[in-house]
């Protein structure tokens, strides 16, 4: 868990079971990382699972199940603690976190079976135990590890599932407009999975932070390379609605995470550099301002920015400036401690518009003036939003427009922490940064300042158009084949060429989808490596792009498979053996998979038996991300991978998809004899899958919705038996 306070990152972590106290880590950057200690020694804190830290009016919390035996509450007066326990233990499962909503609302998340609870709170430390609502965002069993933040009036909850030691730990996502109770779940789950043990496997349990440049947001979680050892990986994520996905998970070196603009942690003398100071002291690394004083940047941020900006031990009147051009044009909000009220004023010409909220902390509490105070402004368009604390307050449509930021003290002092403005605003910068290869990239983010985004419900659409180009950063780790897949709509076909710099590397057509989002497909795009420029450049017609990836591409292996031998497998659980030539798997459960996640077109044949009337046994065709669930528990992970199963069964063929789940799309009654040997036949060439069995098409299926393009071939056993004398794969129809 990474906790954001007054510019800083604190990192929290579980305390390994049998051991006592709670670690602590400190950056400037998410990069750099200082160990701090324990945080926390009392002795309840012997092997503390998922400690989360809020800060709430001059006070830390920290809640932690130790041993996954119910919680409890620590306090503190510093991020790096000492933390110390204020209440006993109140029970409600394990993982348990804090979200705080704009009206101070505060609720308590928990793990459970079948979702995730979520209780409210009726101070820091007290958790309404009889007013618990269930999440519905099931994974098919235990679900854990959530959090829930707020981005641009949209709530996102993440949660992980299944266990902490399978390789198919993974995240998930879901999404709500109106409320931190009621989320919806979407279907481009889950949000983070990789089971490469070359990579990185076993994603869990997860914690999402605004990042340093103060428009940027990342994601920490771990994964494992073998028991019990975690590793710690932050990794950008991306909110654009229900369509939100991560830039990652990644091993390769990454863009690191950009500073604001401008910036000043008013500690040192060097570092009020970036400021003109007309009055104010620096004793022992904090600055005060003085009474009737201004400080301003020395740069101007551009139209629209966010601007962060924090304050201890303000008494008196003091407060933020924003969008200053001179003293006639700019904007401030000015708290006044005696009165508890928030003063406002948008300055234009000369002409003022004011407003005033009274502000108050979490529980009807008032504020207390040695606590820290953050404002943030958001600047995007015409609107301006204000938070305070993280929640926000004031919203206007006002004649601002760029300028410095700064702090004004009218009256009384405060004391200065981290402030700073970057020139962007809602993520907006993410489109200078170089993305990295493989994941899945928002079309909004290119390169181009004007463009024209339409929205559809929470998502936004890039509309392209002809004769116009559309530049993306990537960070193309390893060079060579890829296949470009966009998701898009179109009303009509829309022709677009893609180049790597100045070079061409191919052209592909979008045809026409209407008002329904569907996936085009480019197989074979040469890339090199490095920090790439690919640009779309529109030659017909006109579309508007959701979102698209640029996924790695291997030549298929063209072999047949005779199992007079152990066969080099890819993945496999379950208790195969060979016998006689033939695979066979006698009763259970098990995967079996040969080739390459990166395959893309192919054909496969295989010669089956049918080993009992109600066989459950078949074909697997793009497969990726196989892996076990806990404990290696086959039957429990029979589901666990992404791709399509051609199964025998019920005297019937049938295709299903499965993406850590069972979705089936056809099946057809076909009357087979136990004991006979028939040859299965798949051809996957790009959505359409066509199913034989000895020479006669029983199935064609094309997947609109998300299909899965690349994978490894194979089979899997659920709860029955297999017999296979031969596979052969063919790199393309035969």
């Amino acid at each position: 868990f990474v906790m954001r306070y007054n510019g800083r990152y604190y990192l929290y972590c579980s305390t390994k079971d049998g051991q006592i106290g709670i670690q602590c880590w400190v950056s400037d950057d998410l990069v750099t990382w200082s160990y701090r200690g324990l945080c926390a020694k009392e002795s309840l804190t012997k092997g503390a699972y998922a400690p989360e830290v809020v800060y709430n009016n001059g006070s830390f919390y920290m809640y932690t199940s130790p041993e996954g035996k119910g919680h409890y509450v620590l306090k503190s007066d510093s991020p790096t603690g000492p933390f110390v326990a204020v209440t006993e233990n109140f029970g409600l499962s394990i993982d348990g976190g804090v979200f705080i909503d704009d009206d101070g609302s505060w609720y308590f998340y928990c793990a459970a079976y079948d979702g995730i609870m979520v209780y409210p709170m009726i101070a820091p430390d007290k958790v309404d135990a009889s007013r618990g609502t269930l999440i519905p965002c099931d994974l098919n069993g235990w679900t854990e590890g959530s959090m829930v933040v707020k981005h641009n009036g949209i709530y996102y909850i993440t949660y992980t599932g299944n266990h902490v030691w399978s390789a198919g730990y993974r995240i998930h996502y879901a999404v709500s407009s109106f409320s931190p109770t009621s989320f919806k779940t979407v279907k481009n789950n889950p949000l983070l999975l990789s089971t490469d043990r070359d990579r990185v496997m076993g994603i869990g349990h997860s914690s999402t932070v605004l990042g340093p440049n103060l428009d940027e947001y990342y994601i920490v979680y771990h994964s494992f390379e073998t028991v019990p050892m975690r590793n710690t990986s932050i990794d950008r994520i991306v909110f654009n609605g229900s369509d939100t996905y991560v830039l990652g998970a990644t091993t390769d070196k990454q863009e690191a995470p950009a500073m604001p603009d401008v910036y000043c942690r008013f500690e040192t003398e060097d570092a009020l550099d970036a400021f003109t100071i007309t009055g104010g002291s620096l004793l022992d690394g904090r600055f005060t301002i003085a009474a009737g004083s201004k400080i301003l940047s020395k740069e101007a941020l551009q139209s629209d920015y966010t601007a962060e900006y924090n304050f201890t031990s303000l008494h008196g009147k003091a407060g933020i400036l924003f969008s200053y051009v001179d003293s006639e044009n700019y904007g401030s909000a000015v708290y006044d401690t005696d009165t508890a009220i928030l003063q406002i004023t948008l300055m234009t010409d000369g002409q003022a518009l004011r407003d005033e909220i009274p502000l108050k902390a979490s529980f009807g509490e008032s504020l207390n003036p040695d606590a820290l105070l953050l404002f943030t402004v958001r600047k995007s368009g015409s609107e301006i939003t204000l938070s305070v604390n993280n929640r926000a307050v004031y919203r206007c449509e006002g004649a601002c427009g760029g300028g410095k930021i700064g702090v004004t003290a009218e009256s009384g002092s405060a004391t200065l922490g981290f402030v700073g403005g970057t020139n962007g605003v809602y993520q907006s910068t993410l489109k200078d940064v170089y993305k990295p290869i493989g994941s899945t990239v928002s079309a909004i983010l290119c390169t181009e300042e004007h463009t024209t985004v339409k929205q559809s419900g929470t998502v936004q659409y890039l509309s392209v158009s002809a004769s116009e180009s559309y530049t993306y950063k990537m960070n193309v780790a390893v060079g060579g084949l890829y296949d470009l897949i966009f998701a898009y709509r179109a009303t009509d076909a829309c022709v677009i060429e893609i180049s790597d710099g100045e070079t061409v590397i191919g052209t592909m057509t979008l045809a026409a989808s209407g008002n329904k989002v569907t996936d085009a497909l480019l197989r074979g795009l040469t890339l090199n490596e490095g920090l790439r420029r690919i640009t779309l450049t529109v030659k017909e017609g006109s579309a508007e792009l959701l979102h698209f990836t640029l996924h790695r591409a291997e030549n298929v292996t063209e072999q047949v498979y005779d199992f007079n031998q152990s066969t080099p497998t890819t993945y496999r659980d379950g208790n195969w053996r060979y016998t006689g030539g033939s695979l066979i798997l006698s009763s259970g459960y098990g995967k079996y998979m040969i080739g390459s996640e990166n395959w893309g077109d192919y054909t496969v044949e295989a010669d089956i038996t049918v080993t009992e009337r109600d066989m459950n046994a078949g074909i697997c065709v793009r497969v990726s991300n196989p892996a076990t669930a806990e404990s290696n528990r086959l039957e429990a992970g029979s589901n666990f991978l992404q791709g399509y199963f051609i199964g025998i069964g019920n005297g019937s063929i049938f295709l299903g998809k499965q993406n850590y789940d069972w979705t089936e799309l056809s099946r057809v009654s076909l009357p087979l004899t136990v004991g006979e040997t028939y040859t299965v036949r798949v051809e996957a060439v790009g959505n359409l899958l066509k199913i034989s069995v000895n020479g006669h098409l029983i199935i064609t299926y094309e997947d609109k919705d998300s299909p899965f393009l690349h994978g490894m071939t194979g089979f899997r056993v659920h709860q029955s038996s297999l017999c296979v004398e031969e596979l052969r794969v063919y790199a393309e129809e035969k």
